[in-house]
C-alpha cells in the first residue's frame, strides 16, 4: 500500500498538469477572383489606355488569417472573356500585377481570339509566384491592376478575369 500511494499521486499530478500540444497545422484553400471589365470607347487614333484597379483584404477571406504561418500559391491564371465589339482589336502591351508585382506582360494579343478560344493563361515564373507567396504572408492587403494600350478605332469591350487559388496554413 506504501508504493500504490506515491504512484497514484504521481499519477494524478501528471494528468492534472497542463498539456503543451503543439498546433497541428491544416491547409486551407481559398480563391481570389476579380473580374476587371474594360471598354474601349471608339476612337480616331486607334490606340486607347486602359487602368483598372482592385482591392481585397484577405483578412475577410480568411478568418484566422493573423494566425497563418504560410501561403502557398497553387495557380495563378488570368483570361480574356465576354468580348463585343471589334474582333480585329488587339491589346499592344498590358501589364497584370499584384501589390506592384508584375506577374503578366502582355503583347499583340487579339483579345476576340483569346476569348473566343477560351485560352487561359497560367502564370507559372517561379520567382514572381515566390514573391507574390511572400506578399501574402505579410499583408492582408491585394491590390491587383491590369493596364495597358489597346490598338481599335472600333468599340469593344471585355473583361480580364484574373484567378488566384491560395492555401494558408
Amino acid at each position: 500500500m506504501k508504493k500504490i500511494a506515491p504512484i497514484l499521486f504521481a499519477v494524478f499530478v501528471l494528468l492534472s498538469c497542463e498539456d503543451n500540444q503543439t498546433t497541428i497545422n491544416i491547409s486551407t484553400p481559398y480563391t481570389l477572383d476579380e473580374s476587371f471589365e474594360v471598354g474601349i470607347p471608339q476612337t480616331g487614333s486607334g490606340q486607347t489606355n486602359f487602368n483598372e484597379t482592385s482591392s481585397h483584404d484577405l483578412s475577410q477571406l480568411i478568418a484566422n488569417y493573423s494566425d497563418i504561418n504560410s501561403v502557398t500559391v497553387n495557380s495563378l491564371t488570368y483570361q480574356f472573356a465576354n468580348f463585343s465589339g471589334d474582333t480585329a482589336g488587339v491589346i499592344q502591351t498590358a501589364i497584370l500585377t499584384i501589390n506592384n508585382v508584375t506577374v503578366a506582360t502582355i503583347s499583340n494579343v487579339n483579345i476576340s481570339q483569346e476569348a473566343a478560344n477560351n485560352t487561359i493563361f497560367q502564370i507559372t515564373d517561379a520567382a514572381v509566384i515566390s514573391q507574390i507567396q511572400n506578399i501574402l504572408e505579410t499583408t492582408s492587403i491585394v491590390n491587383l491592376q491590369a493596364s495597358g494600350t489597346v490598338n481599335s478605332s472600333i468599340p469593344m469591350n471585355f473583361t480580364i478575369d484574373v484567378h488566384l487559388d491560395i492555401e494558408a496554413n
